[in-house]
C-alpha cells in the first residue's frame, strides 16, 4: 500500500504547479511499480487541474525516492536546505506533465 497527497499552488506564484506533498510507501510494497503508477496518476489529475508541472520536496538521503522521481521524470532543481524539522532535503520538479520516454 502507497499514500500519495498533493496540492496545487502550494506557495504563492507556484499556482501552475501541482505540489507532492506526501509520499509514503509500505516496505512491503515497494518495488512493483506501484509509486510509478501513483506518480502517473498525480500527472494525469494535475494535468487535468490545469498544472503544468509537478513538483515535490525528498530527503536528501532518500537515495531510493530520489532514485524512483527520477525514473519518473524528476529533476533535481535546486540546492539542499533543511526544512523545518532539521532534515535535509531537495526540491524536484516534472517540468512535463507528459509521461516520460522510457529508459532503455
Amino acid at each position: 500500500m502507497a499514500v500519495v497527497g498533493w496540492q496545487p499552488g502550494w506557495t504563492p506564484g507556484t499556482e501552475d504547479i501541482g505540489w507532492i506533498t506526501a509520499v509514503y510507501s509500505r516496505p512491503a510494497a515497494r518495488r512493483r511499480g506501484l509509486m510509478s503508477a501513483l506518480l502517473r496518476q498525480i500527472a494525469d489529475r494535475a494535468a487535468a487541474a490545469r498544472m503544468v508541472r509537478l513538483g515535490l520536496h525528498v530527503g536528501l538521503a532518500n537515495t531510493a525516492a530520489r532514485a524512483v522521481y527520477r525514473r519518473a521524470g524528476f529533476t533535481e532543481t535546486g540546492a539542499p536546505f533543511v526544512n523545518d524539522r532539521g532534515i535535509a532535503e531537495i526540491e524536484m520538479h516534472r517540468p512535463s506533465l507528459e509521461p516520460p520516454a522510457p529508459s532503455r
